[in-house]
């Protein structure tokens, strides 16, 4: 039976065989690299290069993530049509399916978009709590006592991106309230401490990339790091952004609805806990407040 004639269930079975989830997500890094690249010099697409992460978001309209998404899963694609193209004997699912559009190859280009979606999906919990406790925290939450973020150097033109790493433009300063059992805002008599640190905005957009895509060793370029660096950036300095306004996240239309970038609101209660949380032994550095 040719490919094109199997039910999509044997399809994405086939494909699963030939493609295991470990190679895909690692397809999918360098994907999301190159897409990050082709928006470097758009003076538009280059302000936000983080809301594509999330735009498969179930009820997501807006035409800026999804065309920036739909353009990282076509280069996975095309990455994985190249991998067969070039041996002799291609595995029978990709045989005679040279190019992406090829109409030859339309329900299996159905099945594997279909798959890039699904794991992208699959790592946005992850990668959406990664950058909620290490930055949106802090941002949402500013109405809690002892909660701020605020940018080391909030002006001043950028460093070279040689010397962006552990530079003073890129460094977040961030504070939080913390009890042991990080509740500390309920209202009951409790240790609590103001504790504070230092993060670097070059290096979390490392740690944010790793978690969207689910990989720990690719080497993102230092190009990519940096402009991913300014997108967090924008969303610190900018403070007339509405994190709690009740239009749909992915409103308005176009870049800079960062709000698409929150976990869900379940998710966020477990991770306020977490990032409110601290051992006794360690507050004691803090002393009382």
């Amino acid at each position: 039976m040719e490919p094109e004639d199997m039910r999509p269930s044997a399809i994405d079975a086939a494909m699963r065989a030939c493609v295991p989830t470990d190679k895909l997500l690692k397809l999918m890094a360098i994907g999301l690299e190159e897409t990050i690249e082709t928006m470097l010099d758009n003076p538009v697409a280059s302000t936000d290069v983080c809301t594509l992460l999330v735009a498969y978001t179930p009820g997501t309209t807006n035409s800026y993530p999804r065309y920036h998404v739909k353009l990282w899963h076509d280069l996975v694609a095309v990455r994985v049509l190249q991998r067969f193209n070039v041996l002799s004997s291609p595995p029978p699912v990709f045989r005679n399916w040279i190019f992406l559009g090829d109409s030859t190859g339309a329900r299996r280009r159905g099945v594997l978009m279909h798959r890039l979606m699904t794991v992208n999906r699959e790592c946005m919990g992850r990668g959406t709590r990664v950058l909620y406790e290490g930055v949106l925290y802090y941002l949402c939450n500013k109405q809690l006592p002892g909660v701020s973020a605020s940018m080391v150097q909030p002006d001043g033109p950028a460093p070279e991106m040689a010397s962006a790493q552990a530079s003073n433009y890129y460094a977040l300063r961030i504070e939080r309230k913390v009890s042991a059992d990080g509740l500390p805002h309920d209202g009951r008599n409790k240790h609590c401490v103001q504790a504070y640190k230092r993060i670097c905005l070059y290096v979390m957009a490392g740690t944010v990339l790793d978690a969207f895509t689910n990989t720990w060793r690719h080497n993102w370029g230092a190009n990519v790091l940096v402009v991913v660096a300014d997108t967090l950036r924008a969303m610190v300095v900018d403070e007339t952004f509405e994190w709690y306004s009740t239009a749909p996240a992915d409103h308005p239309a176009g870049p800079g609805t960062w709000r698409m970038l929150l976990p869900s609101r379940r998710a966020r209660v477990s991770s306020d806990i977490r990032v409110q949380t601290m051992p006794e032994e360690e507050m004691q550095q803090w002393g009382d407040e």
